[in-house]
């Protein structure tokens, strides 16, 4: 942790100004850090892979992930919204080759350069700008049949 907030000092991003953000950007760094050094593991495996899907821990399909994709696109959890897959993303889950997840993976690394082109500082929007900077297009899949699992869930 104390090596990600290093990272955040120094790039001047912690005058952060967001009133709609529900967390401490510094939270959001963390989790774009973990990502990266997941996808590490993956690389450093010398195992070479048809499809990553990535998943947050509290992620839990209600059905089958559908796999005959076309791995050319970056699948996400659908959410209702005109915003979703267009300015935002979800960061729930996804599925996709290799290349686009370390694209995807590596936002810990351009976040600050996409936040200084003018993208809001939401988790959100920032993947969806590493995506469109790099040419990743997104599709949303699994309708409404996932839910975040909450401890009042239990």
């Amino acid at each position: 942790m104390h090596y990600v907030y290093l990272v955040f000092r120094d790039v001047g991003t912690d005058q952060i100004i967001n009133p709609d953000l529900h967390t401490a950007p510094i939270n959001i760094l963390s989790q774009y850090y973990n990502i990266l050094n997941s996808n590490r593991l993956k690389i450093n495996s010398g195992v070479e892979y048809d499809i990553v899907i990535r998943s947050r821990t509290d992620f839990c399909p209600m059905k089958k992930f559908e796999l005959d994709l076309d791995l050319a696109y970056m699948y996400f959890a659908y959410i209702d919204g005109l915003e979703w897959n267009t300015t935002h993303i979800s960061d729930v889950m996804s599925i996709s080759n290799i290349c686009n997840a370390d694209i995807y993976t590596n936002l810990y690394n351009t976040y600050a350069h996409i936040y200084h082109s003018g993208i809001q500082f939401c988790p959100h929007r920032l993947a969806m700008g590493q995506l469109i900077n790099n040419g990743v297009k997104s599709r949303s899949i699994m309708g409404k049949d996932w839910k975040l699992a909450r401890i009042n869930d239990v």
